[in-house]
């Protein structure tokens, strides 16, 4: 597996100084661009492409928090494709479809503050878990880490849809 923490010259870390990371793409896009290469041989127009896709996919990867996560515990020898509910708290799982059913009540009467509330409230809940997942994989507690990545993944989900519902509503 391709460690885009390498790829990139960065520290293998939970936590990316977002400003750095956007300086390391970008001199690696200097370097790698394919336009830099238009008047080189094939060869090396065909390698500035898969380096310029790979520093591309590194940089899309460790940006995002839920991403990065997958790709620390992948790392690791962990498959994150293999979630199964009962890997998953009960009480976390009841949260969610708690949240869900006032997310669906506050569309369905167009509730734009009870849908900016949980908007506010799926932000912090996310953040939560994302200190619970960085404790947790900096102490090498792999499985709780992994439970973690997956909550974060229910509660991205959750934004999203709220963010939708949010746009629905201000259109």
């Amino acid at each position: 597996m391709m460690d885009f923490f390498e790829v990139l010259d960065l520290p293998r870390a939970c936590e990316v100084a977002l400003p750095q990371l956007e300086a390391r793409y970008r001199a690696l896009q200097q370097v790698w661009h394919p336009d830099r290469k238009a008047q080189a041989d094939e060869g090396e127009r065909a390698a500035a492409l898969r380096h310029a896709s790979l520093i591309n996919d590194a940089y899309e990867t460790l940006k995002s928090p839920l991403r990065r996560a997958a790709h620390l515990l992948e790392l690791e020898g962990r498959d994150v494709n293999q979630a199964q509910q009962s890997q998953l708290d009960p009480g976390f799982l009841m949260a969610q479809m708690d949240q869900r059913d006032r997310l669906e009540e506050a569309a369905r009467s167009g509730d734009l503050a009870g849908v900016e509330t949980l908007r506010r409230e799926a932000r912090s809940d996310f953040d939560v878990h994302w200190r619970r997942f960085v404790l947790h994989f900096e102490a090498q507690e792999l499985d709780a880490a992994q439970r973690c990545y997956y909550e974060l993944q229910f509660l991205q989900r959750f934004a999203e849809e709220v963010r939708a519902v949010e746009d629905r509503l201000l259109d």
